[in-house]
């Protein structure tokens, strides 16, 4: 059956549609959204809250950004293979990445504000975390879904039908 899909769309193949929006959100986008949300979100809490002299406070910045720093790696890493390197490989290695660089450092982040922060991290922080895991499962559930049945993924990286 792919066969046939594949024969009556040859011209889906290579860098475009929504394949080249992943390419450029994991390369560019999603490292500046999360840039710009992690520096906003840490200057409205020090601008509500004393906690700029805290030293769990700092803590907390350094792990949050050191988070940032493999999140923004490993996607940065994902965009680069799917556009350089058309193997099976590549897009393993995105659906990994997008998983690793989305659901599971949201989770990290919000584990590591509550064993750095303690208990009272649970407030607000905590259910924005959650939200943001949430949200973050379902892109990464629509992006793996796409990797897994794109005409144009399977025509560009050679793939085979995944039924």
């Amino acid at each position: 059956m792919y066969e046939a899909v594949r024969e009556r769309s040859p011209q889906l193949k290579g860098m475009g549609g929504w394949l080249a929006f992943l390419v450029v959100s994991l390369m560019l986008l999603s490292p500046l959204a999360g840039l710009i949300t992690i520096y906003e979100g840490f200057v409205n809490i020090e601008q509500t809250f004393d906690v700029a002299g805290s030293v769990s406070w700092q803590q907390h910045k350094t792990m949050t950004w050191l988070l940032f720093i493999v999140s923004t790696v490993t996607s940065m890493l994902a965009g680069y293979r799917l556009y350089r390197e058309h193997e099976k490989a590549s897009v393993r290695f995105a659906i990994y990445a997008i998983w690793l660089a989305g659901p599971i450092l949201n989770l990290g982040a919000i584990l590591a504000g509550i064993l750095i922060l303690g208990v009272h991290y649970a407030g607000g922080g905590f259910w924005q975390g959650f939200v943001s895991i949430v949200f973050s499962v379902g892109i990464a559930s629509l992006w793996t879904i796409y990797l897994k049945r794109s005409v144009r993924v399977k025509n560009t990286y050679n793939l085979p039908w995944y039924p």
